[in-house]
């Protein structure tokens, strides 16, 4: 129920400068907005209100330089949808395991097999030694297509940057795979 008749736009400005019932007023506006496109990318209920919380924690470290304030409920919207999606592909990436990810060798020539299985098995053991973000970033690069525009908005995280921790996450995934095979 919307009980302060200013525009969002002005209740971001208002929230930024630490008025608590701006900030208050945006929560009762959005919650449900945020909560029902958590559900709508196939979050259940505690996803959900986790991902809402998500949500609110972002637009608290950004409020003073959000872009378009008088766009926060789309913006609101798209961070959790993001949020949600990357946190489920999480999930599966648990739950199918790596084998369903990576799959195994199969070629006609038996030390071909061989040398695929070996390097598939250390790049295997180097994904799981490498950490979550970098796990999360290359699965997004490389399982889900993502371009690093894409992954940037997932993460909220400037473009230039994600580039670098690609890079960054490759090399020290191939440091993991290098030293796994003989």
């Amino acid at each position: 129920m919307v009980i302060d008749g200013r525009s969002d736009a002005e209740l971001v400005a208002a929230a930024a400068a630490g008025q608590q019932a701006a900030w208050n007023e945006l929560v009762d506006r959005y919650s449900d907005l945020m909560y029902r496109n958590s559900r709508a990318v196939g979050a259940e209920h505690s996803l959900a209100e986790d991902m809402v919380q998500l949500g609110w924690i972002k637009l608290l470290n950004r409020i003073d330089t959000l872009a378009t304030p008088q766009r926060v409920k789309g913006w609101l919207a798209i961070v959790v949808r993001n949020a949600t999606r990357s946190e489920l592909r999480r999930a599966r990436r648990r739950d199918i395991g790596l084998d369903a990810i990576f799959g195994e060798a199969a070629d006609d020539d038996p030390v071909a097999d061989a040398e695929k299985l070996l390097v598939l098995r250390a790049l295997r053991s180097g994904f799981h030694e490498i950490s979550d973000f970098c796990q999360d970033v290359l699965a997004m690069k490389f399982f889900d297509d993502l371009q690093n525009a894409e992954i940037a908005e997932v993460i909220d995280t400037p473009l230039g940057t994600v580039s670098k921790r690609v890079r960054d996450c490759l090399a020290s995934l191939r440091g993991f795979v290098e030293a796994g095979t003989p």
